[in-house]
């Protein structure tokens, strides 16, 4: 029967840490689903796939029109038709045969500003992640930490009793009891501050609208060397990565566009079929077929082609430029969350050790205490040692799962869409 509860135990914890993790990404994803900043990019795709559409149209595509219409002449050239309505029903094909490459160099750089755009939605999603992930974070370690210091306020409360008890028998001196009632009015307002900020942080969550909040850390019972080494074997090349192919792909869709805007500026070739119906009053339908081949060259549209040119090559500079400091950015990041996730993974391990054994020293102490063998003060310094030693365990908890965030982040790779 032991053996039996034993194992339904380790069943439930193991349970409970596999959906700790999972009920973090669910909240992350409930957030984004709603998040209008991140909307606001997501909806803009739409509009660069029919841009890639329209620009693979004009260039193996035919335009067609039907036009229909009531027209009236007058003239002197003949007495017959010197006031006539008439209607004219016409279907007209037009095909580009030549255009200087500014069609196919159009199609380029719409199909490359639509992964820009891909890419763009990547790095908004894992921004607005890491944006919300560090407030729930945060709450976390707030709430941890309150609950800390208040569990330091009532071991102080516990020990000004004694205290209070052993001045009245006169077995401690007035100052040794001042001390404290200092100790226990300095808790008590490190609680009323750490409360003030958990307050300021809930504000921040409800105007982000985040209702659901987490339970505890995603990773606090999970994390073992074993999947530290599966983390750093993470690797993903700059150029691979989301922030450098926006850039990138932008960067090709400017010099597409440059193209483009060139062989615009050297005309076209195309061909041109019409079908035409000329339907007079009192008369035979009459029709007719045209074919026509054309060169257009534009010759002056007030600067319009000249300033697109400009444009396009100043979009192209500037990409280039932020393509090379992207370029650096990244592979520096990598370079130093790789560190991180070693120094937060050590410093992690060193926290937990050093709150065992201070829970260690303060229960002995507590225990001499009772026995009357330890004094108040004594007893506080132990009770003021075990409070800084869990909230650098706290904060080192907080530290740790930030850090493996900005890893899995430096390398490319959301939470929500499954990290590790």
């Amino acid at each position: 029967m032991a053996i039996k509860l034993l194992f339904l135990g380790l069943l439930v914890a193991a349970t409970a840490q596999a959906n700790t993790k999972e009920e973090f990404r669910t909240l992350l994803k409930d957030f984004l689903q709603k998040d209008p900043a991140f909307k606001e990019v997501d909806f803009q795709t739409e509009f660069f796939e029919a841009q890639s559409k329209q620009g693979f149209s004009q260039l193996a595509l035919p335009k067609v029109s039907l036009s229909y219409g009531l027209y009236e002449q007058h003239n002197n050239i003949s007495a017959a038709a010197a006031g006539t309505r008439f209607k004219i029903g016409s279907l007209t094909a037009s095909y580009d045969i030549f255009s200087f490459g500014s069609d196919y160099n159009n199609f380029q750089a719409t199909r490359y500003e639509r992964k820009a755009q891909q890419q763009r939605v990547s790095v908004q999603l894992m921004e607005r992640e890491r944006e919300v992930a560090a407030l729930l974070l945060d709450y976390l370690r707030s709430s941890r930490n309150i609950d800390i210091l208040t569990r330091l306020v009532d071991m102080k409360g516990r020990a000004l009793d004694v205290s209070r008890k052993r001045y009245e028998r006169g077995s401690l001196s007035e100052q040794d009891h001042s001390k404290v009632e200092l100790d226990v009015s300095n808790a008590r307002g490190e609680l009323l501050v750490a409360q003030q900020d958990f307050n300021n942080l809930m504000a921040k969550l409800q105007a982000y609208g985040i209702e659901q909040l987490p339970v505890s850390y995603p990773w606090e019972n999970e994390l073992d060397e074993a999947l530290v080494t599966k983390l750093e074997a993470l690797s993903a090349k700059v150029e691979d990565l989301p922030q450098f192919l926006e850039v990138d792909y932008a960067l090709e869709a400017s010099a597409y566009e440059s193209n483009a805007a060139l062989g615009r500026m050297l005309g076209n070739v195309g061909v041109n079929f019409s079908r035409n119906v000329y339907q007079y009053p009192g008369e035979d339908d009459q029709y007719e077929w045209r074919t026509s081949l054309v060169y257009t060259l534009p010759l002056f549209d007030g600067f319009g082609q000249y300033t697109e040119l400009k444009r396009n090559a100043a979009i192209r500079n500037a990409n280039e430029v932020r393509q090379r400091f992207e370029k650096r950015l990244a592979a520096r990041q990598q370079q130093a969350e790789a560190a991180n996730l070693q120094v937060s993974w050590k410093n992690w391990m060193d926290r937990r050790k050093a709150l065992k054994t201070s829970t260690k020293l303060y229960t002995g102490s507590l225990g001499q205490f009772n026995q009357g063998q330890l004094s108040v003060n004594e007893l506080l310094v132990d009770q003021d040692r075990l409070l800084r030693t869990e909230q650098i365990a706290n904060a080192a908890t907080h530290q740790m799962h930030g850090t493996v965030l900005n890893f899995c982040h430096s390398r490319g790779k959301a939470f929500v869409q499954g990290c590790f």
